[in-house]
């Protein structure tokens, strides 16, 4: 599992977090990256392959169709991206990327 956390405090509580689950090996690794997450997807020397992303920036910097743009490679091809936005802000997705749900 990767978290990407651009602010310090918000960074180090999941560091904190991830360590408390690093003693059950069933769980897997956790790797904490401070870094936006926008240059973190860029500087990828190889494409990524995540199955899941859990999404939930800032309402004020919401950017749906950049993040959609920067994700590329990034997603499995049957990968699921769970995106969190003001209700008030709406919800649009050009193809390849299909909306399966959306929920207010």
């Amino acid at each position: 599992m990767t978290a990407v956390e651009k602010v310090s405090k918000h960074w180090k509580n999941l560091q904190q977090n991830f360590q408390c689950l690093e003693s059950d090996p069933e769980l897997g690794s956790f790797k904490v990256v401070r870094a936006d997450v926008y240059e973190y997807l860029k500087r990828g020397a190889a494409p990524f392959e995540f199955d899941l992303i859990f999404t939930d920036p800032p309402y004020d910097e919401v950017d749906l169709p950049k993040l959609l743009d920067v994700l590329g490679d990034a997603m499995a091809p049957d990968g699921l991206l769970v995106f969190e936005m003001h209700k008030r802000d709406a919800v649009e997705v050009s193809k390849p990327w299909k909306l399966l749900k959306e929920k207010k």
